[in-house]
């Protein structure tokens, strides 16, 4: 594997083996850790400026087009108040088992419901149906993502003969308009199953049939343009693993590498070079930060003026199953990772054989800025303001394994402790979980439809 001459730094060093486990890296990368107690005076004089300037939402499964895995609004849920979280309520049926719901102007939306599909429009400070609507189609048709924009929530299903996204307007409660998948090119695909949608505002960009990306027109859901997949070396086809938009470009991270499109006409821009990408690129502050396998890479958003991009700087991170490398809660200023290794003379009747870890980088140069360990594993990334969230599973006091906890830590920590520690429920543990936050709730999706939010009592 051929590596880049730019800067390199190493983190997560482990002496164990690892293991490539990519098909569901897309499902698994949200959460994070980190502490250190900022002042009341700095939590409340930040979360004021936050809230005058950037709304509060949780715009698709990962946090923003960007897939970012940061609501930067939120401002209930701060340094200060954090330690007060608690399990605020638990409602069946509300989700769809796999990712988290969509916030927007206060609202959580999820779809769920018993033998027939919903839309459902929650309260995040109470749980509270606000509004329900039917779906079309079988419950089974949806559980592959959503996002949202204003007052438009953009749905992914499948159905045969051919999936697609459906828009609605959440001021009517109306469809807007369904739009199917173009017709396979090659003999054998599947038109039905969608990837995760995601919106830049003016276009709908999802995978699809024989596509990597279908892109459609967000007000009228007109078919824009698509690029089919690509072969590799092996005969083989590229996966896709995930997907951002902003600033004009559409990416992909997958066996393509990092590949940048014009959001507008689909033409293929640049790649990354080497072209090695696992799970979902993160775009922020005018960089795109993807998981390499062993490394974490930034490339400059706009590209390097040809076709064939190397990295700004690349980190080493020597995790055991690599394409498992979580990146989230990414700004103009730093990202944050979860990683796990190999826990040294293996496992005990007390501790796993794995070891959790979560650290902060520098956006601009990659360097370690803080990192701790943690548990067994460290389930995804959010940010929410200034507060990381993530979920944990570890080996109890009395030696009891699969365990699990919320955590929340400080974006700026240095030190270990964290500002809040809640238990999960058995019966909302598991894997995988997903995460979001919003409107002053920290969201969990475990795999059993239920959709759980913590809150502060009182907020």
């Amino acid at each position: 594997m051929q590596r880049s001459t730019s800067r390199r730094h190493s983190l997560g060093r482990s002496t164990g083996g690892r293991v490539a486990r990519r098909g569901a890296a897309a499902v698994a990368a949200l959460a994070l850790a980190a502490a250190a107690l900022l002042g009341p005076g700095v939590a409340t004089a930040a979360s004021a400026a936050t809230t005058a300037t950037t709304p509060d939402q949780w715009t698709g499964v990962y946090g923003s087009a960007g897939s970012t895995s940061s609501n930067p609004g939120e401002h209930v849920l701060t340094t200060s108040t954090s330690s007060k979280i608690r399990l605020a309520y638990a409602e069946s049926g509300r989700n769809d088992g796999a990712y988290p719901p969509v916030v927007l102007g206060g609202v959580a939306y999820s779809v769920g419901g018993g033998t027939s599909p919903r839309l459902y429009a929650t309260s995040p400070k109470t749980g509270a149906v606000l509004w329900s609507m039917a779906f079309p189609y079988a419950l089974s048709s949806y559980g592959f993502g959503m996002t949202g924009t204003g007052s438009t929530i953009l749905v992914a299903f499948r159905t045969d003969p051919a999936g697609g996204v459906l828009a609605v307007n959440a001021a009517k409660h109306t469809i807007l308009w369904r739009a199917f998948f173009p017709p396979t090119t090659t003999a054998g695909d599947d038109r039905s199953y969608p990837g995760i949608p995601t919106t830049d505002g003016t276009r709908v960009f999802i995978q699809g049939s024989s596509n990597s990306v279908n892109a459609y027109s967000l007000s009228t859901g007109a078919f824009l343009w698509s690029h089919p997949y690509t072969d590799n070396d092996n005969g083989g086809r590229n996966s896709v693993d995930g997907s951002a938009a902003g600033g004009g470009y559409f990416y992909t991270g997958g066996g393509e590498g990092l590949v940048a499109y014009s959001a507008s006409t689909g033409k293929k821009v640049w790649t990354s070079y080497p072209a090695i990408s696992y799970g979902v690129p993160v775009l922020a502050g005018g960089r795109v930060f993807v998981n390499a396998g062993d490394d974490i890479e930034a490339f400059s958003a706009t590209g390097c003026g040809t076709t064939s991009c190397k990295p700004l700087w690349s980190v080493d991170v020597d995790s055991w199953d690599f394409d498992y490398i979580g990146i989230a809660g990414a700004d103009s200023t730093s990202l944050f990772i979860s990683y796990r290794t190999i826990r040294a003379g293996g496992p005990t009747q007390c501790q796993s054989g794995f070891i959790g870890h979560i650290a902060r980088l520098s956006a601009s140069t990659g360097k370690t800025q803080w990192q701790t360990s943690i548990g067994d594993y460290a389930q995804g990334i959010v940010r929410g303001g200034n507060v990381i969230w993530v979920v944990n599973e570890y080996v109890n006091a009395q030696c009891v394994g699969d365990q699990y906890r919320l955590l929340g830590y400080s974006a700026t920590a240095t030190g270990t402790a964290p500002l809040a520690t809640v238990a999960i429920p058995s019966a909302y543990g598991g894997y995988p979980q997903a995460l979001s936050v919003g409107s002053g709730t920290v969201f969990e999706t475990p795999n059993d439809y239920t959709l759980v939010g913590y809150r502060v009592p009182g907020t």
